[in-house]
């Protein structure tokens, strides 16, 4: 049977419960209903989809998953980061060259 006909045939059998077994209702825990786009380079989406592909989960739930555990994590903000090991640094040498005079 080629693809074309087994698709032909499981087609006109969709509703033939001889063919696919008795019919159960699905049981979804939530309602997805937002859509929220993002953007990774092509580095950054590669160590994505392979971190899910470890954990088994699609790209979409890796991402949610992890985006839903974040709040919990410690969030840096860079810039302010940055600034503050300038200031750090600043007094640093603000030391040394009061401990050297």
């Amino acid at each position: 049977m080629s693809d074309a006909d087994a698709a032909e045939f499981y087609y006109e059998q969709r509703d033939n419960p001889e063919v696919w077994g008795e019919q159960v209702e699905a049981r979804v825990s939530r309602k997805l209903d937002s859509v929220v786009s993002v953007r990774f380079n092509s580095a950054e989406i590669e160590r994505i989809q392979q971190a899910a592909d470890a954990a088994g989960l699609s790209l979409s739930a890796f991402i949610r998953r992890a985006a839903l555990t974040a709040p919990g994590a410690e969030v840096i903000d860079l810039e302010r980061a940055r600034k503050d090991m300038a200031q750090a640094r600043r007094f640093v040498i603000d030391a040394l060259r009061a401990l050297h005079a």
